[in-house]
């Protein structure tokens, strides 16, 4: 086999799962909250390898500072 052809195969079987990583929106079209049913989402999803998460949220959010007290 030509070094060529090799480098292809390799390059096909390295970049496969990416071609094919999907995305997910947690929460689907609701988006994430936090008192969502994320057991029954998940359920009706299929993960894989090299997927990704997404999580939108809309409102207001915040950051609290603490103390070490705190």
């Amino acid at each position: 086999m030509a070094v060529s052809a090799i480098a292809t195969l390799l390059f096909l079987l390295v970049a496969s799962p990416v071609a094919f990583a999907a995305n997910h929106v947690v929460g689907g079209s609701s988006g994430w909250s936090q008192s969502g049913d994320y057991s029954t989402w998940a359920a009706g999803e299929t993960f894989n390898v090299g997927d990704t998460l997404e999580f939108n949220y809309g409102g207001s959010h915040g950051v609290d500072v603490i103390s070490k007290d705190d």
